[in-house]
């Protein structure tokens, strides 16, 4: 049985390497700090390297932090998608795709069939920003779904905004090809496979392999199971994040174990 004993709404941005207090600084009593529950939800989660969640206490009215114990992880499961692109025979002039990265910024395709195809029409297209597409000159490829694949991925990752944000697979060699999205936690919209002026879904087929998420990481101090401590008078929640690593905290719950 627990009773609540804190309850945030915080709104606090998370930036890369750094240590953020995701809470004010909090007066805990003795008693309290001896069974205590610690939950975090997060409105955004984007991890590369390596997320954690602390209880910190000070005993210098705070001056000095230190963790109560160690650092809770946050598990997260990077956005996938897989594409089906067809031979260029299959082609519909004008077909494109944009998938979504999981902070909802769209990127684009085009299967472009003759070399000098002009772009889509779409809202979508249009909408989407200049370095995040590409049209994927098909014209000299091997005319299998494989071959398409296979160009779209050269073409793709040339783009200069992809970096390390994106990693693509097309080893398969059938024409699927999976876009796997560095960064995890977050899901995003759904990929939208379009015909030249969005009428259509056009030739290109797609699957959302795998949801980005994350856990809604608990920390529970409790100086019965003989290892944990009791904390200093004054307490923090911090999330500490490392290289290119941002998050949102929402919420923060504290409760006591009765």
């Amino acid at each position: 049985m627990k009773d609540r004993i804190k309850d945030t709404v915080s709104g606090v941005s998370c930036a890369a390497a750094s240590t953020t207090a995701i809470t004010a600084n909090f007066g805990i009593s003795s008693e309290d700090s001896r069974n205590i529950d610690i939950a975090v939800n997060f409105s955004s989660m984007e991890e590369v390297t390596g997320i954690t969640v602390a209880l910190q206490d000070s005993y210098d009215g705070g001056t000095t932090w230190e963790n109560v114990k160690t650092a809770t992880a946050i598990t997260t499961v990077a956005k996938v998608d897989t594409l089906t692109f067809p031979s260029r025979t299959g082609t519909t002039t004008g077909d494109y795709v944009v998938i979504y990265d999981s902070g909802n910024v769209a990127w684009a395709i085009q299967l472009d069939i003759t070399g000098a195809d002009a772009e889509p029409t779409g809202a979508l297209w249009v909408a989407t920003a200049a370095a995040r597409k590409v049209q994927v000159d098909i014209s000299g490829a091997a005319d299998t779904a494989a071959g398409t694949a296979a160009a779209v991925e050269a073409a793709f990752d040339a783009l200069t905004d992809v970096g390390d944000e994106w990693v693509t697979d097309d080893t398969a060699a059938d024409g699927t090809m999976t876009f796997t999205w560095v960064p995890k936690g977050n899901d995003s919209t759904a990929t939208a496979p379009k015909d030249e002026d969005d009428s259509g879904a056009g030739s290109i087929t797609v699957a959302n392999t795998t949801a980005g998420s994350f856990t809604i990481p608990e920390i529970n101090n409790n100086v019965y199971n003989g290892t944990d401590t009791p904390a200093y008078p004054l307490c923090r929640v911090v999330v500490i994040t490392t290289t290119s690593d941002a998050c949102t905290a929402s919420e923060v719950l504290l409760s006591r174990r009765l």
